[in-house]
């Protein structure tokens, strides 16, 4: 394993994988790895942009920028004591692991265009993704909220990403909601486990029902643009992703707690579609893909 330091003193470690293994999707979305080497992370996760080169320089329309800042997120905002040697306990995983399916789906290409494969080996995000722009205020936003409270370096956002954030009302709300839930939940949470009052179990349960519940109101904050952005959508993958968008409330309901790496392993990523849905694209899943589909 391992070990680098960044200029503030946090330490990136990489995660143990064995050389002879590779991301296996199907046992990423059954469940069953044992392995870092076989999830989706692998591949990429220690060429990811230092947080250095962000505050420089960040697109959050970049896919590797929005990776790395979810890294940071996963690798500062806690101890390894708390989340394990490896952070794989952390709650932030099952965001990132939703992040790459993404890009490897081809929802954060542009609706309108023909996904192609060079398309989906490239870092860049489309403007007019829906997706995107959803994903944008669970990842980024996020990112912005630890930072506003004070947990992670501010990064530089290039002037000619394409999109002001600072003048983006959705965003903005976002970015309130999660400041919110850093300085209120997670420190509440951080210090009952730092005093050790109360048990483990029922703080970390008390964190997911809050995480919940600021990620509802982000849905909500980022209605109104994404309304906009839905229309560029095919009918089917509009359908689509409403239903995924509310799952939001039946996680929130049920204070869904597996959203660790460890949980990601061990019970899978389930299988969210892995192309844009439309007529032709549902003939191919239920050739290949029947649980997709």
């Amino acid at each position: 394993m391992n070990n680098s330091s960044d200029n503030n003193g946090a330490t990136n470690k990489t995660m143990p994988a064995s050389t002879k293994k590779k991301f296996n999707l199907i046992a990423w979305q059954e469940g069953g790895v044992t392995d870092f080497a076989e999830t989706c992370f692998a591949e990429y996760w220690d060429k990811l942009p230092t947080i250095q080169q962000l505050c420089i320089s960040c697109d959050p329309y970049n896919w590797s920028h929005r990776m790395a800042l979810g890294k940071y997120i996963i690798q500062n905002t806690g101890s390894r004591e708390l989340w394990g040697p490896n952070f794989s306990g952390h709650w932030h995983w099952a965001y990132l692991a939703q992040l790459d399916w993404l890009k490897r789906s081809g929802r954060l290409a542009s609706p309108v265009a023909k996904v192609t494969k060079r398309m989906l080996e490239k870092d860049d995000i489309a403007m007019d993704s829906w997706f995107a722009y959803v994903n944008l205020n669970s990842t980024v936003a996020l990112y912005f909220g630890a930072a506003k409270a004070g947990l992670v370096p501010k990064v530089s956002v290039c002037k000619d990403c394409g999109l002001d954030l600072e003048v983006d009302p959705g965003f903005l709300g976002s970015v309130d909601i999660w400041h919110c839930f850093w300085i209120n939940s997670h420190k509440k949470f951080l210090d009952s486990i730092s005093t050790g009052k109360g048990s483990k179990e029922k703080a970390i349960a008390l964190l997911y029902q809050e995480l919940w519940s600021a990620h509802a109101l982000v849905t909500k904050s980022l209605l109104p643009r994404a309304r906009k952005l839905e229309l560029f959508l095919p009918e089917l993958e509009r359908k689509f992703g409403i239903g995924w968008l509310n799952m939001v409330e039946v996680y929130d309901a049920m204070a869904w707690n597996l959203l660790s790496l460890d949980a990601l392993m061990d019970i899978g990523v389930g299988y969210s579609p892995s192309r844009v849905l439309n007529e032709e694209s549902m003939i191919w899943l239920k050739e290949h893909c029947p649980d997709e589909h």
